[in-house]
C-alpha cells in the first residue's frame, strides 16, 4: 500500500512478534497461578487492588506490558517505514502508565487509585478509556477490511451458504449491534441502562461478534488460496450454524437482563435477575 519493497526493520518486525507470543505465554500462565485472575478486561480499582491479592493478576500485568513493548517496536517500525519508505499524528499508550500505577499500588503501597489515601479510582478509568475507546475501533477496523473483500468476492456467486453466509452473518451481527446502540443515545434511557447488561449485548454484538465473525470468513476466503486445500462445504455450513445459535442465545439474552436492570461487573445478583443468565 505504501509501495516500499519492505518494512523499514525486519527483525524488529520479528522481535516484536515474538513480544507478543511470549505476552500470550505469560497471560495464559497466570490461569494456573493461585487461583487465577478474577478481574474483567478492565481492571477496575478497588476491587483490583483489594478485592484479589493472589499474584496472578500481577503475571497478567507483567504479560500486558512485554505485548505493549513488543507494540511499541512494531508501532516504531510501521511510523519510520511510513515516513521514510512511502512513495509518495500518533500519540503515546496511556495503556502501560494506568498498569503501571495498579501494580504499584498493588504492591509498593502507593494510593494512586485509593480513596482511603488520597487516590481516587476514576483516574484508572480516564488513562485506561485513553487506550481503550480507540482500541476497540483499531481491532474491529481490519475486520471491515476483510467482509469489503469478501462481499467483492462474493458479488458474482449464487451460493447461499458457506463462506458467503458467514459474511452476511458478520454485517447482520454488526448492524444488530449498531441499532441496539442507538437506544444509549437518549439520556433518559441511558440514564436506565447505562452499566447494565444490555450495554454488555450492545458491544459485544458490535465489536465481539462481529470482529469473530470477520475473521472466520477471512479464514474460509484466503485459506484456501494460501494452503491449495479447500474445505468441506457440509462442515463450513454446520460450523455457521452451531456458531450462529450458540453465540446468540449466549448474548442476545443479555440485552434483556439490562432491560430489567442487571449491573454489570457484579460479584453477585439477586435471583430476580437469574431468569436471563
Amino acid at each position: 500500500m505504501l509501495g516500499a519493497p519492505e518494512i523499514a526493520f525486519p527483525r524488529v518486525n520479528a522481535l516484536s512478534f515474538w513480544f507478543t507470543f511470549v505476552a500470550l505465554l505469560i497471560v495464559y500462565q497466570s490461569f494456573f497461578i493461585g487461583g487465577g485472575p478474577g478481574s474483567s478486561w478492565t481492571f477496575y480499582p478497588p476491587l483490583r487492588v483489594e478485592g484479589q491479592p493472589e499474584v496472578s493478576l500481577d503475571v497478567i500485568i507483567l504479560g500486558l506490558h512485554t505485548v505493549g513493548i513488543g507494540s511499541l517496536l512494531g508501532a516504531i517500525n510501521f511510523m519510520v517505514t511510513t515516513q521514510n519508505m512511502r512513495s509518495v499524528a500518533v500519540t503515546l499508550d496511556q495503556a502501560t502508565g494506568s498498569l503501571l500505577f495498579l501494580l504499584f499500588d498493588r504492591n509498593f503501597n502507593t494510593s494512586f487509585y485509593d480513596t482511603k489515601n488520597g487516590g481516587n479510582p476514576l483516574l484508572y478509568q480516564h488513562l485506561f478509556w485513553f487506550f481503550g475507546h480507540p482500541e476497540v475501533y483499531v481491532i474491529i477496523l481490519p475486520v471491515f477490511g476483510i467482509i469489503s473483500e469478501s462481499v467483492l468476492f462474493l458479488t458474482d456467486k449464487d451460493r447461499l451458504f458457506g463462506q458467503a453466509s458467514i459474511t452476511f452473518a458478520s454485517i447482520w451481527i454488526a448492524v444488530l449491534g449498531g441499532l441496539s446502540g442507538i437506544v444509549l443515545r437518549a439520556a433518559s434511557l441511558d440514564v436506565v441502562l447505562h452499566d447494565t447488561y444490555y450495554v454488555v449485548a450492545h458491544f459485544h454484538y458490535t465489536l465481539s461478534l462481529g470482529a469473530v465473525y470477520g475473521i472466520f470468513c477471512g479464514f474460509c476466503l484466503w485459506l484456501p488460496y494460501i494452503y491449495g486445500v479447500s474445505f468441506d462445504g457440509l462442515l463450513i455450513i454446520a460450523v455457521f450454524f452451531v456458531f450462529l445459535l450458540v453465540t446468540n442465545m449466549t448474548f442476545f439474552l443479555m440485552h434483556f437482563a439490562g432491560i430489567q436492570g442487571m449491573p454489570r461487573k457484579v460479584l453477585d445478583y439477586p435471583d430476580c435477575y437469574s431468569m436471563f443468565q
